[in-house]
């Protein structure tokens, strides 16, 4: 500061006068000179270089702004540019991705060797959560021991494991045990008694679905929405069904075939065949007819046509009855 006012207070000054005016030594004199001329604020005579002059700090400033802004405008357009290139470059991604995921979103799979190796890479990596649909009756006693060897590696782990059945699985010994094993270990079991697709849900990320037209095929399902469409139906017929009763034994608590009648008189007045029933409700067709036929003795019906129109006329599907009913009345016509 003190160097600049006495440079700015004379016409012209050289090094060695400004030493003797400041009493700065001379390094020091010729280091504060040095940065006036780099902020501008000092300049040589053009015909005597060893001699300074002062400089308006607003003109200073002009041009130490001015240099600046163009460092900044120069580093804005690299910014720019690398900006634009980047976005490009995302485009090109996100394309890809999008192709990708077209591409895998739904994959079909026909061989068993196929199958086994997905759901085995799922069970793997699963981390947090598994939802299985396993309808119709009894669970298949081959794949009892492959299930309960996935069963136990994911709830070893502390995958939160929850299943569902059809009430018609509770009458299986071999349904029962697994149920046992896997409820012991922390799985969640229930029950319902219509019928629902075969359904895999992995961390909600990958899910497992029958593949339409072949009974040993499925569809490797990675597309979000689809999944959460699968989760959610999951989740809609868990929030109603009931747990499964692995202590009752084959012959189950008095609901379960209560809860199965009750769906065969709503079925009925939906004109179905039995054998559609029995596969809905994953019991034998033997076992459907024998169940129709108590209740059509129950209503006095002549025949189906007569069952669903008493079925209508008394309010059956709005009454929860215990079968086979403890009255031998027959079902009267409800009031108004």
């Amino acid at each position: 500061m003190s160097v600049y006012r006495h440079i700015a207070e004379s016409d012209a000054v050289g090094l060695a006068q400004v030493c003797t005016d400041t009493g700065l030594g001379f390094e020091q004199a010729a280091d504060a000179v040095d940065r006036l001329i780099r902020l501008r604020l000092v300049s040589r005579l053009f015909e005597e270089p060893m001699r300074f002059t002062a400089i308006s700090p607003d003109s200073a400033k002009a041009k130490l702004l001015d240099r600046t802004v163009r460092d900044l405008m120069s580093r804005q357009q690299e910014v720019d540019l690398i900006r634009s290139d980047f976005d490009s470059l995302r485009d090109i991604f996100e394309m890809s991705e999008r192709r990708r995921l077209q591409q895998y979103a739904v994959e079909p799979l026909d061989t068993a060797e196929n199958i086994r190796l997905a759901v085995k890479n799922a069970i793997t990596y699963a981390e947090s959560e598994v939802l299985v649909c396993q309808p119709g009756g009894a669970h298949p006693a081959a794949t009892v021991n492959g299930c309960l060897t996935m069963a136990d590696e994911l709830l070893g782990r502390g995958v939160q494991v929850r299943c569902l059945y059809q009430h018609a699985a509770q009458y299986s010994l071999s349904t029962l045990a697994y149920v046992e094993r896997i409820t012991d270990l922390g799985a969640q079991v229930r029950t319902v008694s219509d019928y629902f697709s075969r359904l895999l849900v992995f961390d909600r990320a990958m899910a497992v679905i029958e593949l339409a037209g072949k009974s040993s095929g499925v569809v490797l399902i990675r597309d979000p929405s689809l999944i959460q469409f699968a989760a959610d139906a999951f989740e809609h017929i868990w929030s109603y069904a009931r747990p499964f009763l692995v202590d009752s034994g084959p012959n189950v608590s008095s609901w379960a075939p209560d809860a199965t009648k009750a769906t065969i008189v709503r079925l009925l007045t939906e004109g179905l065949e039995d054998k559609v029933i029995a596969r809905r409700l994953g019991i034998s067709l033997r076992t459907c007819q024998r169940h129709v036929a108590e209740i059509m003795d129950y209503l006095g019906a002549r025949n189906r046509f007569h069952a669903g129109f008493i079925i209508h006329q008394v309010g059956l599907l709005d009454q929860t009855i215990a079968w086979p009913p403890h009255s031998g009345a027959r079902p009267t016509a409800k009031a108004g």
